[in-house]
């Protein structure tokens, strides 16, 4: 090992993979497959229906999980804080996004296009990892709005805001 401005370099030595070097590292990878489960059942594996998990639940992000570890959860909005979303109200933007989001980084599930004038959104068996959503416009735009789920109630609910003809394209022209 020597050093060069601030780097450390490791030299090998010509006999770094040797046939024996090769064996033992293909005896570690199979080992480490063994404990892999190369069916797909079980918990954590890639599925589309339920039976395909034995046990287990087929959850909306395509895996198997526990039962325990899944819930049905509901979303529901506004459109600029009235009543209810309405054929009115989602007139300039009627298809939606629901972005679903894990603690881990990166770690989400989307749905779109949601129809607007729904106004709620339900997903049975969402994986109780993912803890909070956000309501979007399809394609892009930052009038959405985001929330923690309710542990105790399985929902969230959200205000998607939709400037007015005018007050959109002040928005959009200051962005520039």
């Amino acid at each position: 090992m020597s050093r060069k401005s601030g780097q450390i370099c490791v030299q090998l030595p010509a006999s770094f993979a040797t046939n024996k070097d090769m064996r033992f590292a293909a005896f570690a990878l199979m080992a480490g497959l063994a404990g892999c489960s190369l069916s797909g059942n079980g918990s954590g594996s890639e599925c589309t229906n339920d039976s395909q998990c034995g046990d287990d639940v087929c959850a909306r992000s395509g895996e198997c999980l526990p039962s325990s570890s899944v819930h049905a959860v509901t979303v529901s909005w506004t459109v600029n804080s009235e009543a209810a979303a309405t054929s009115t109200s989602c007139s300039a933007h009627p298809d939606l996004y629901l972005q679903f989001n894990g603690v881990e980084y990166g770690d989400a599930i989307r749905f779109a296009p949601v129809p607007c004038v729904e106004g709620q959104f339900f997903v049975d068996k969402l994986p109780t990892r993912y803890q909070s959503v956000e309501l979007g416009v399809e394609g892009g735009s930052r009038f959405g709005d985001g929330a923690a789920i309710d542990p105790a109630t399985a929902s969230a609910k959200l205000d998607l805001f939709v400037p007015a003809p005018s007050a959109a394209s002040d928005l959009s022209d200051s962005a520039q």
